[in-house]
């Protein structure tokens, strides 16, 4: 009887009726199918090795050995022989290894065989030639891939999409759908409810006004000044309102695809690294992440920066078995578009991809180092295009680059985004030319402290199953006596140093909401499948008495640092410790007793495992489901699920005024849920300022982008957000300021108090009427003057030198507008 073994190899045939059936098939003697082939003999007589092959067992090859030898039947053209073999043969033994070292001999005396003699190439077992790479080694079509792939006879595109999927097993392809249209069904929910991000939403309404606004990233329909980040994340919502009108699901959209396409890809990645089951479990996994079921309905850079990340990962897995350079460019390809969607971050990855390919890959070690820099030098350029293009174009042909005191993307890129993010390494902000990142202190705060990933806050939204990972990392790990290229090892290699890199950089700096933690699913949800597969593997089929216990221990601690983060949130599924306790005791008991009462792969052992499994996942599944409910989905701002509430929130959840002493108090502008029209004080402010416009360039400046949101989101108004996002951009400075005022491209100015926790309110809640309220004005104006940027000497210019325009002109009451000032 076959046996599966830890590391999901299947023994050889040992019984001397499937020899002798063997025998009679293959005219091979038993000892010669049973020995796997690790070196074949070129044409030059030499001997090259294979690069690993496949692991036959750990799933995909056990699962498909029937269409195997279905095919490798046909291949030899004795199918009553080998019909005849397969019966005599033990159920479960490895048959389909047999048929295709069948299909060897008759695939040598072939029509492709000779056609490859001729080119020089070596036949494989089903009749396609193999190539023998740089190296000299033999590489076979299909030596790792756990599918076969069939090419289509015709068809084009979408014949090879039907020969793709139909490779799957049916049973996969039922379960992978169900996943996919379970996170499509959560995506596109969010995506019907979903709100403006107010700074995201205001930069994609300007970009959609041309094609500069558009590269740059301007926060202004005028394209002067950028948004504080590299706007790569935003290409696709400018291009989705372009296509389907403005509207918070068009801009939705892009994510719920890049979500589904993370699914596939790391469904993808993992099956071709470990096999279809983990790589359906890993893709469930991170379905079933918290953090993931709330980010892909929301216009945050995070969504992108994980979906091309993932892309890398799978195009790593194959150039890391393959050893082609081609794959490990498209893996350096994919980073370089990360970084375009969330700068810096991305390339935390690259020291795992760089490090595992190095230690695993076939080819040898020169060959191995001249692909990494090639690699890395394609990754250099196109993560740089960005910067480089901004860089070359003149100053006075794009906008002013946010972030940065000196118009500067690199600034912007590396300082303002980067070294400014880490207090800890003592570099100021100034002394890199970028305005200080302390953003995350205005809506929320930030989590801080090195074990910040551990606290009940991030934990909760990515880290439920952390225990399991961990086991992940050891199982793959601690593989003895495997060679330099086993891809179980290379792949837990490189999952392992994505984690571990993006966690320290996490630890070390800022993380101002939980969204950033998103980066961590990947990884963590295919260590974690690993771990769950194995430990599955181990319980039902046992080499030593102790490999029972491992599924029952991992569950016992999954499930207490399950309690532990449960505790921490007690009006989110109250009550749930005591039971999930009850049901942990109760399942790892029955666990334990059928475990050793049973026989292996018994079908009591299947439903334990499975009901361990299950009760794992459940937690977090809980939490994830909960973004059916907009009250546990998050924000605009921010991407978190179930209890955790905190972070990025800015204002009443549902938005409801509050009512002192029987009158209504203003709504505060909340920048995650903005207005997108003009109320009627804002309405008779715009047409005052249409018919006063006098031919400026700017129909009004304002020193908070929160003012001019109602006005571009409504109107595409070519509002001046002075100082970009945080206000401390250099951008106008007062002689730039006077220039353009002298230009005549500026000539009303609103004086809200800037973004610094004073211009959070409406400009409907700001006193701007008579004396009275112009004096309130110039003392709040003079009092700021000790604020040294930019922003509040402009502030301070207008408010001496400008004349304050009644409110009467433009039929405002009293609190019902900003100040507003006429300059030249």
């Amino acid at each position: 009887m076959a046996q599966s073994t830890t590391d999901g190899e299947l023994d050889p045939v040992a019984t001397s009726g499937g020899s002798a059936a063997i025998e009679a098939a293959t005219g091979l003697t038993a000892a010669a199918v049973t020995k796997t082939p690790t070196t074949e003999t070129d044409a030059s007589g030499k001997a090259a090795e294979y690069p690993a092959a496949r692991r036959a067992g750990l799933e995909g090859g056990a699962l498909e050995g029937r269409a195997s030898e279905q095919t490798a039947i046909g291949a030899t053209g004795s199918a009553g022989n080998a019909s005849a073999a397969v019966k005599r043969t033990e159920p479960g033994a490895p048959q389909h290894g047999v048929m295709k070292r069948a299909a060897t001999q008759s695939a040598a005396t072939g029509p492709r065989a000779v056609k490859a003699r001729a080119t020089g190439a070596k036949p494989t077992a089903d009749g396609r030639s193999a190539s023998y790479g740089r190296t000299g080694k033999l590489i076979p079509a299909d030596a790792h891939s756990s599918v076969r792939h069939v090419r289509p006879s015709s068809g084009g595109a979408q014949g090879r999409l039907r020969s793709w999927w139909g490779a799957f097993p049916a049973w996969e392809r039922r379960a992978l759908t169900v996943i996919v249209l379970f996170a499509g069904a959560m995506y596109g929910w969010e995506a019907a409810h979903a709100t403006y991000h107010g700074f995201y939403a205001v930069a994609v309404k300007s970009m959609t006004t041309g094609w500069r606004a558009f590269v740059f990233g301007a926060l202004d329909p005028n394209a002067s000044i950028t948004i504080d980040k590299i706007p790569g994340f935003l290409w696709p919502q400018a291009l989705s309102a372009m296509v389907f009108g403005f509207h918070p699901w068009s801009l939705a959209l892009p994510q719920g695809v890049e979500g589904l396409v993370t699914v596939l890809a790391l469904h993808a990645a993992v099956r071709r690294w470990l096999g279809p089951k983990t790589g359906m479990c890993a893709a469930a996994i991170f379905a079933l992440t918290p953090v993931v079921a709330s980010l892909f309905g929301k216009v945050l850079e995070d969504a992108a920066l994980t979906c091309l990340l993932v892309l890398a990962a799978a195009a790593w897995q194959r150039a890391v078995e393959t050893g082609r350079l081609r794959s490990l460019v498209f893996c350096g390809v994919w980073v370089g578009l990360a970084f375009q969607a969330k700068m810096l971050q991305s390339w935390a990855v690259l020291p795992a991809f760089a490090l595992a390919y190095l230690i695993a890959a076939p080819p040898r070690l020169l060959v191995r180092l001249r692909h990494t820099l090639v690699a890395g030098a394609v990754c250099l350029v196109v993560s740089l295009s960005w910067v480089i293009i901004a860089t070359l174009t003149p100053a006075g042909d794009r906008p002013y680059v946010d972030g940065s005191t000196n118009n500067s993307a690199a600034a912007m890129v590396f300082g303002y985004n980067g070294l400014a993010r880490f207090g800890s390494v003592g570099v100021s902000a100034a002394g890199t030319g970028s305005v200080a990142a302390n953003q995350g202190t205005h809506f929320g705060g930030s989590s801080s402290g090195w074990w910040k990933l551990f606290q009940h806050e991030l934990a909760s939204q990515v880290g439920w199953l952390y225990p399991v990972a961990l086991a992940g990392i050891a199982f793959a790990l601690w593989r003895r006596g495997r060679g330099r290229t086993d891809v179980v090892r290379a792949g837990a290699l490189m999952w392992t140093g994505w984690l571990l890199m993006t966690g320290l950089a996490m630890s070390a700096g800022s993380v101002p909401h939980s969204t950033y933690v998103v980066a961590l699913a990947p990884p963590l949800a295919a260590l974690a499948a690993y771990g769950l597969v194995h430990a599955v593997q181990l319980y039902r089929a046992p080499r030593r008495t102790r490999d029972r216990l491992i599924l029952p221990v991992l569950t016992g601690v999954t499930l207490t640092w399950s309690v532990y983060l449960s505790a921490a949130f007690p009006r989110f599924l109250p009550g749930i410790a005591l039971p999930l306790s009850a049901a942990a005791v109760t399942v790892v008991a029955l666990a334990l007793v059928v475990g050793r009462a049973t026989g292996r792969r018994s079908g009591m052992t299947r439903w334990s495992a499975g009901l361990c499994c299950a009760l794992m996942l459940a937690v977090p599944a809980a939490w994830s489901v909960s973004v059916f409910d907009p009250a546990y989905a998050g924000s605009s701002g921010n991407a978190n699920a179930g209890g955790y509430q905190g972070g990025m929130h800015f204002g009443p959840r549902k938005g409801v005024q509050t009512r002192l002493g029987g009158r209504s108090t203003p709504a505060m502008f909340n920048p995650f849920n903005p207005r997108t029209s003009l109320d009627a004080a804002q309405s008779r402010l715009l047409s005052y300022l249409t018919d006063h416009r006098d031919g400026s360039r700017y129909l009004v400046a304002t020193e908070s982008w929160g003012v001019a949101t109602p006005y571009i989101l409504a109107d595409t108004a070519s509002v001046l957000p002075m100082g970009g996002f945080s206000g401390d951009a250099d951008f106008p400075q007062p002689q730039q300021f006077q220039a353009m005022v002298r230009a005549g491209e500026v000539h009303y100015v609103l004086l809200t108090g800037g973004m610094r926790g004073r211009g959070t309110r409406s400009p409907s809640t700001r006193s701007a009427s008579g004396t009275h309220g112009a004096k309130q004005t110039r003392a709040a104006t003079t009092a700021r003057v000790t604020d040294t940027s930019d922003l509040a000497r402009v502030a301070a210019l207008v408010a001496k030198s400008c004349r304050l325009v009644p409110a009467a002109a433009y039929g405002a009451v009293q609190q019902e507008t900003a100040p507003l000032y006429r300059c030249g």
